[in-house]
């Protein structure tokens, strides 16, 4: 597994994408294997050329500069109250109109 993920970051610091292994240290064995298996889906030819087409020449708004990533939101914080994940597990829900048959537990809690 070291291999492989020294070429998917290798791959993705090519494509500038290099921040999605920015916490990979804090990652259990388990979740690194599901992140490599993300990173090995993407297809970065196809995110340059959008990023090209859609960001980098859209030109109708101010020139931003480079992009970065977002923050990440500690899972530790409360919202009213209530744990984050669990918050913004029921907003996810909202926003999108999850269907009703899918899972009503957060999967984030197992």
């Amino acid at each position: 597994m070291r291999d492989e993920a020294k070429r998917l970051r290798a791959r993705a610091e090519a494509h500038g994408q290099d921040h999605v292994f920015r916490w990979w240290r804090t990652l259990s064995q388990a979740g690194r294997r599901r992140l490599l298996a993300q990173v090995r889906a993407i297809g970065f030819e196809l995110l340059d050329a959008l990023i090209e087409r859609h960001v980098a020449r859209a030109g109708a708004g101010p020139r931003l500069g480079k992009l970065m990533p977002a923050e990440p939101v500690p899972l530790t914080a409360s919202v009213r109250g209530l744990p984050v994940r669990k918050t913004a597990w029921s907003m996810s829900r909202m926003s999108f109109r999850i269907p009703r048959n899918w899972p009503s537990r957060c999967p984030m809690q197992a």
